[in-house]
């Protein structure tokens, strides 16, 4: 779900900003490494601080404050450890309007 919804974005942005195909094969890769971290992310936290759930009822049971305030850090402080992602094809978007030359022949 998280590569589809990716890559509509990602064609739809490189239309927009007229993008190269190299740029947008980039950015591809660069989608496939953060669904690739984020999984690795989400299943380290998971079995670190996992979230419990009482059987059969579906309710999830009283977490720990500790776990509740790493639960919330992780989610607060996501868009900072996927900024690294973004700035390549910002770089690139900002090469373009200064009007340099490309770097593709």
């Amino acid at each position: 779900m998280g590569a589809t919804f990716g890559l509509l974005l990602l064609v739809m942005i490189s239309f927009w900003l007229r993008l190269q195909i190299l740029t947008a094969l980039a950015a591809v890769f660069q989608l496939a490494t953060l669904l690739l971290l984020g999984s690795l992310g989400g299943n380290l936290l998971s079995i670190l601080i996992p979230f419990r759930i009482e059987a059969g009822s579906m309710k999830p049971t009283k977490m720990p404050a500790l776990a509740m305030l790493v639960m919330l850090l992780c989610n607060l402080l996501f868009p900072v450890v996927m900024l690294p992602v973004f700035v390549p094809p910002l770089l690139e978007w900002f090469w373009q309007l200064a009007g340099w030359p490309s770097w593709s022949r």
